[in-house]
């Protein structure tokens, strides 16, 4: 046990003068318990939106911006309780920016089969497309055209919104 302690020291050292070896060695040990934290905590909505690693690598973003030269781990237990609590801190800041504020609310989002159905169960505009309204109007006038003139009244009379007790 001395040994694997001294080792770690060696390592926290190495890692303090600025070794990119032990950074490796130590993402290497230790990169499995954050990647095992981050995914038990990670619910089934939020996968879909982030990568475990993602959360691993701001882990050790977060870590080698400042850990090494402000904090003292004097064993392996230490700094993995950090990394842990780190990763943990992360996943439940995502966790509140896309459950519950309304910009990024991953409950209000839909698949896109969803949209689909809805549109085809009728939940379209009320409104025609300025397309559609050109084709009524001219198919109207040619209705129109082949009338005589006392129909084409009544039936403007209708279109305009008279009743027919105030037509006759």
């Amino acid at each position: 046990m001395p040994d694997r302690c001294d080792e770690f020291l060696d390592l926290m050292q190495r890692l303090r003068d600025g070794s990119e070896e032990a950074a490796r060695e130590l993402l290497d040990r230790y990169g499995e318990h954050i990647l095992r934290v981050v995914r038990r905590r990670l619910s089934r909505q939020m996968r879909s939106k982030f990568d475990s690693i993602d959360f691993v690598q701001a882990v050790w973003a977060s870590f080698f911006a400042e850990v090494p030269h402000q904090r003292e781990f004097d064993r392996p237990d230490a700094l993995i309780a950090f990394l842990v609590t780190l990763a943990q801190n992360k996943v439940v800041e995502a966790v509140r920016q896309r459950l519950q504020s309304q910009k990024y609310d991953v409950k209000r989002e839909r698949a896109l089969e969803d949209v689909e159905a809805d549109k085809e169960a009728g939940l379209r505009a009320r409104e025609p497309s300025p397309s559609q309204a050109a084709v009524a109007n001219e198919e109207w006038h040619r209705l129109l055209a082949d009338l005589p003139e006392r129909y084409q009244r009544m039936l403007v009379l209708l279109r305009e919104g008279h009743t027919q007790k105030d037509i006759a």
